[in-house]
């Protein structure tokens, strides 16, 4: 039972830094138009291995110095899931509230594309159009990608506890 509690506090505490990183990154993507850049894909994604194996450390020095893979997944999906859940709703309301115009402009260009594969042919009945620009403004609400941003949290962190949990299992610190 104390590594449960230890697991659920310790996800909280990182989860909240994981949580606040995204966000930071989210903003200055925004706010310096700098969308796509490697670098701070890169950068994200060191930090947030770094999170995780902080967590893993503090978590081996709270019990008998020992981690087993369970654990060390069990750590890693409770960072992903309160860090993930934050990060989603700043995620919802940045795109509902205050960047409006990501969403619009992301439908505009995805309406573009689908002209352009009306015209090529690609796309060679009304219903195949009609579908592909229901789906494509489905896929662009706030809420779903809220929700994308948040599958892809869990599905990182599980892959940083899985191979943080090989590395340490069952090695004293």
């Amino acid at each position: 039972m104390d590594t449960q509690n230890n697991i659920k506090s310790l996800g909280f505490k990182y989860g909240g830094f994981y949580a606040l990183l995204y966000i930071l990154i989210l903003v200055v993507e925004e706010s310096f138009d700098l969308k796509n850049q490697v670098v701070i894909s890169i950068g994200g994604i060191v930090l947030s291995f770094l999170i995780v194996w902080q967590a893993t450390n503090e978590f081996k020095s709270l019990g008998d110095g020992l981690i087993d893979l369970a654990s060390g997944i069990k750590l890693g999906l409770a960072i992903g899931a309160i860090g993930g859940l934050g990060y989603a709703l700043f995620m919802y309301v940045n795109y509902s509230f205050i960047n409006t115009e990501f969403v619009e402009t992301a439908r505009e260009e995805i309406q573009n594309q689908l002209q352009l594969q009306r015209e090529s042919g690609q796309l060679k009945t009304d219903e195949e159009a009609e579908m592909a620009e229901k789906a494509a403004l489905l896929f662009t609400s706030p809420f779903v990608l809220a929700t994308i941003a948040l599958i892809g949290q869990l599905f990182k962190t599980f892959i940083f506890g899985l191979i943080i949990g090989l590395i340490n299992r069952n090695k004293n610190s």
